[in-house]
């Protein structure tokens, strides 16, 4: 079990990483997400909550859902670099 618990947080921090080297590597990307999630949730929270700093409550999964452009970066960043690498292994039967 805590093999399972250690595998999902190193993937889950390998993405991280890499999602912030992209981002910081495509300044066009980084403005495309921090505007979208300025429009999507910040505005419309603060809006509602009275100019309110504390966004803790503010990132639901529907609001999370409506975030394409981060979406896409994901995705890509996961294409570029996956935070698992697969390899083919195979048993040798025939010594030549």
């Amino acid at each position: 079990m805590i093999t399972f618990l250690f595998a999902s947080t190193q993937t889950t921090s390998c993405l991280i990483t890499n999602l912030i080297i992209f981002l910081n590597s495509h300044p066009e990307w980084k403005q495309k997400v921090r505007s979208e999630i300025e429009e999507v949730i910040i505005q419309p929270y603060r809006e509602e909550h009275n100019g309110d700093l504390d966004l803790s409550d503010a990132f639901t999964t529907e609001k999370v859902y409506q975030l394409k452009n981060l979406g896409l970066v994901v995705n890509e960043t996961m294409r570029k670099e996956p935070p698992i690498h697969l390899s083919q292994t195979y048993q040798v039967t025939k010594d030549t």
